[in-house]
This record gives C-alpha cells, sequence and structure tokens, in this order.
C-alpha cells in the first residue's frame, strides 16, 4: 500500500513511535524523504509528504 503523510500528529515522530500510536503492526518497506528513497528503521523519523510503501496484515 502507498500512503503519504498528512497528518501532523504523525509528523515528527519514528517509525517505532507510529507503530504504538495506530495499535497495529504493519511493515513500511521503503520511504521517500526530500527525493530520496530508502529503507528506513525503527528510529526513521516521518514528516509531511513522506511516502511511504507499507504492507500490513489488514
Amino acid at each position: 500500500m502507498h500512503l503519504e503523510v498528512h497528518n501532523e500528529a504523525l509528523a515528527g515522530k519514528t517509525l517505532l513511535q507510529v507503530r504504538d500510536f495506530m495499535g497495529r503492526d504493519f511493515v513500511c518497506s521503503r520511504i521517500l524523504q526530500n527525493g530520496h528513497v530508502s529503507i528506513p528503521n525503527r528510529d526513521t523519523v516521518f514528516h509531511l509528504g513522506d511516502q511511504l510503501f507499507v504492507v500490513c496484515a489488514e
């Protein structure tokens, strides 16, 4: 699934913090930040406009 960060409550939070906030387990396989694609880790910080490639059970 392709998602874009629009929620200000998620901006500035790490991937681990977002997982806790969402209350669901998911895998973020890629993130597009400032024109650069990378593989995020638990310490990756989300910003408004980031594009995420996410896999989840539901």
